[in-house]
């Protein structure tokens, strides 16, 4: 959540720039190509991340925690797609659709980290 975040706030900076050498709406399409592009790589992480668990299943509940990771990789890769897919088509319903989504996706991977952060402790 955090990195994402981090991302979008370097396209929002770079996209000030952009903005200054083509027309405004131009450098809006460019940043949100850029941003479903960005979130695709860690759709692939997750999903990474998710055969790893299952393949090292330490406890009962790995499976379970496993197939959640997967089930989220799988979300913000088909999210990715209908971005790409909404800015490609340059239909405004799908861009926002497709806005709405990534910021309830950022808000639960961050709510997601502090929740494993506080948790670490009782785990151990």
């Amino acid at each position: 959540g955090g990195a994402a975040l981090l991302v979008m706030l370097v396209l929002l900076c770079a996209m000030r720039q952009v903005v200054q050498y083509v027309s405004s709406v131009r450098a809006y399409t460019l940043m949100l190509q850029a941003s479903t592009l960005t979130t695709l790589p860690f759709g692939i992480i997750l999903i990474a991340g998710a055969l790893f668990v299952a393949d090292t299943a330490a406890s009962a509940d790995s499976p379970v925690t496993a197939f959640g990771i997967f089930v989220m990789g799988a979300f913000v890769i088909a999210l990715s797609l209908l971005g790409c897919f909404g800015v490609a088509i340059g239909s405004r319903g799908l861009i926002k659709l497709f806005a709405a989504l990534i910021f309830v996706v950022m808000l639960a991977f961050f709510a997601f980290g502090i929740l494993s952060f506080v948790q670490a402790e009782t785990i151990q």
